[in-house]
């Protein structure tokens, strides 16, 4: 398990530095990569998320969704679970996080995670109830797309958003900037978490408020 770890993190391997903080259990977990940061912004996305009221038939979009450990968590209160992931690493550290849930009960057949993105499969929206976009919005690859996204999650009546930013890298990290531009796309913004650097915002259309 600890060089499976280690070669997941690792570029000479082919890998990429663990993003998502998780504990693999047997006194093994990746804090030493991710740091005291990414412990903090990976559990308080969690906690948010455990804390939220979910449908059973409800249809969940991760966008961004790197190790796939939100849509692991959730995949027991909703119906099906889709992240979006663009780099293949991030996308191997979820394959093997599904391995280490399943091996400790969790079915997961209601979870599919695509290397691709957003961009092309805009799609991936129809029918969903709640998009995470959990530190998405600001990010420098998306070249402008993000508020594309919003577009598209507000043409798709989406009824939540759970936002979570980071405040330095820029205004569409920032909790104000967010709450601004879900008012633009018809939403109520609730700010969860005044972190600092990590704030989490949850939105409602307003008609579902």
């Amino acid at each position: 398990m600890k060089l499976k770890i280690h070669l997941l993190n690792s570029k000479l391997f082919g890998g990429r530095r663990w993003y998502q903080y998780f504990d693999f259990g047997g006194g093994y977990d990746n804090h030493k990569f991710v740091g005291e940061r990414g412990k903090y912004r990976t559990e308080s996305f969690i906690n948010c998320l455990h804390s939220m009221k979910w449908s059973a038939d409800e249809k969940v979009v991760d966008v961004g969704c790197n190790a796939g450990r939100y849509c692991f968590e959730i995949s027991k209160y909703v119906k099906k679970v889709v992240g979006v992931e663009y780099s293949r690493a991030f996308c191997e550290h979820a394959n093997y996080l599904r391995e280490l849930y399943q091996r400790n009960g969790s079915s997961l057949d209601n979870v599919e995670i695509l290397n691709d993105n957003i961009a092309n499969i805009l799609e991936v929206f129809e029918d969903a109830n709640t998009v995470l976009l959990s530190k998405v919005l600001y990010h420098k690859s998306l070249n402008g797309l993000g508020e594309e996204i919003l577009k598209e999650i507000a043409k798709n009546k989406i009824a939540r958003i759970i936002i979570q930013g980071h405040t330095t890298q820029g205004s569409m990290g920032e909790d104000q900037y967010v709450s601004e531009l879900l008012v633009k796309y018809g939403y109520k913004p609730l700010s969860y978490d005044h972190h600092s650097e990590y704030p989490i915002t949850i939105a409602h259309q307003n008609n579902q408020a």
